[in-house]
């Protein structure tokens, strides 16, 4: 044995035992939540510690304005993702509103 310990250790979801609460987004904002080549969501779950699992186009009703999200985890994990969400969703709409409102000053 050569007694190292490897720095990180993969976490592997597959096999993941927890809690999963679901809560719904606006479509529209979608693209907020999952990022750039899955940026963003990695990021919140990196720090959430919490799997995050957004309902996929093909599997999403049409008709509907929300699309559902799955939060995977502890109680403590998802609270986390929850929040750190809608952070994203919040941050993102006074980027808008100051952009807008610099336009009429």
């Amino acid at each position: 044995m050569s007694g190292t310990v490897p720095s990180s250790i993969p976490v592997s979801y597959g096999s993941f035992q927890g809690t999963t609460k679901k809560i719904d987004i606006p479509n529209m904002r979608v693209g907020v939540i999952i990022g750039k080549g899955g940026e963003t969501i990695k990021y919140l779950q990196l720090q959430s510690g919490a799997k995050i699992q957004v309902t996929r186009d093909m599997d999403a009703d049409p008709n509907c304005a929300t699309r559902t999200v799955d939060l995977t985890g502890t109680p403590d994990q998802i609270s986390k993702a929850e929040q750190l969400i809608t952070d994203v969703l919040q941050e993102v709409v006074v980027l808008v509103f100051v952009a807008n409102d610099s336009e009429f000053r």
